[in-house]
């Protein structure tokens, strides 16, 4: 509930940025207004991702053990990621300007951890559904 005024501002300001944007998506300046209010939001997300576990972390101190071992469990994916993604130039496309092995590299690294992510998902819910199965067959 305390947040219920922060996420209607959000909401409020997004459809605006996507009116303004829709009436005049042709103009570079527009894209870059967009892309900016994307990366705004996802610096909020990113913030409200960790400071507010933190928070609840520090009020409970028996959280905080919890809360490292989910760290310590992103590092390792993150860590994986950068162990198999690669900064190869990628061949057969055209591109106005060649991005950067820093660029490649990072891409790589996201889509890799996006990957690992969703392999343990659906991991997940097919163990949780099969365990479901075998418990209510008992």
């Amino acid at each position: 509930m305390k947040y219920k005024y922060i996420s209607i501002g959000l909401i409020v300001i997004s459809l605006l940025v996507l009116l303004v944007f829709s009436f005049d998506s042709e103009s570079a300046g527009m894209a870059g207004m967009f892309l900016i209010w994307a990366y705004i939001l996802l610096g909020i997300a990113a913030v409200a991702a960790v400071g507010i576990p933190l928070v609840h972390a520090f009020r409970n101190p028996k959280q905080l053990k919890k809360i490292s071992i989910y760290v310590g469990l992103a590092v390792i994916v993150l860590l994986l990621s950068a162990l198999f993604s690669s900064s190869d130039p990628i061949t057969g496309v055209n591109f106005a300007e060649e991005p950067s092995p820093g660029t490649l590299l990072w891409t790589s690294t996201g889509l890799i951890a996006a990957y690992i992510l969703l392999a343990v998902a659906f991991g997940t819910i097919i163990t949780g559904g099969i365990i479901n199965m075998i418990i209510r067959n008992r």
